[in-house]
C-alpha cells in the first residue's frame, strides 16, 4: 500500500519527500555522532576532574568547574597573594583575566584561551567561579561600574 501512495505523488511531492527523508537521515547521523562525542567529552572531563582533585583538593572547596559545550573548565581557589594583588589593582579587564587565567587548572592555558575565543563569556564565568572559591559573591563582571 505504501508503494501505491508513492506512485500517486506528484513530482514536487516526491522531491519534497526525498529531501525530507535525506534531512531526517542526516539528523539521525548527526545525533549519533554528537552522542558519541558527548560520551568521550564526559569521560575526559571526569578524568580531568579526578586529576585536578588529586593535585589541588576537593571540588567545591578548592576547585570549581564551568561546563561548556566543548568540555569542562576547572579553576582552583586563588592563593591569598594572588587575590590581594587583584584587590590592589585597578581591576581592569586584563587584570581580571590574569587572576582568572592564573587559576585555570584544566584545560591547559592555550586551550582555555581558544575556548574563550569561541565562547567569550566563558572568561567571566570562570572568573565568577574563582571569586566564589575565594569566598566572594558571584558577579556578572569583576570590573567596577
Amino acid at each position: 500500500m505504501a508503494e501505491d501512495k508513492d506512485d500517486e505523488l506528484t513530482p514536487l511531492q516526491a522531491k519534497r519527500k526525498a529531501l525530507e527523508e535525506a534531512r531526517a537521515a542526516k539528523l539521525a547521523e548527526r545525533i549519533a555522532r554528537e552522542k558519541a562525542g558527548e560520551d568521550e567529552r564526559a569521560i575526559a572531563d571526569l578524568e580531568a576532574l579526578e586529576a585536578a582533585e588529586a593535585k589541588w583538593g576537593e571540588l567545591g572547596k578548592m576547585l570549581g568547574q564551568v561546563h561548556t559545550p566543548i568540555g569542562v573548565v576547572i579553576v582552583r581557589k586563588p592563593k591569598f597573594a594572588e587575590w590581594r594583588r587583584f584587590q590592589d589593582s585597578q581591576k581592569t579587564a586584563q587584570e581580571q583575566d590574569e587572576l582568572t587565567y592564573s587559576c585555570v587548572v584544566h584545560p591547559v592555558l592555550p586551550a582555555f584561551r581558544r575556548m574563550v575565543e569561541d565562547y567569550p563569556a566563558l572568561g567571566v564565568a570562570a572568573g565568577n567561579m574563582v571569586v566564589k572559591l575565594a569566598g566572594g559573591e558571584m558577579v556578572t563582571n569583576l570590573l567596577p561600574k
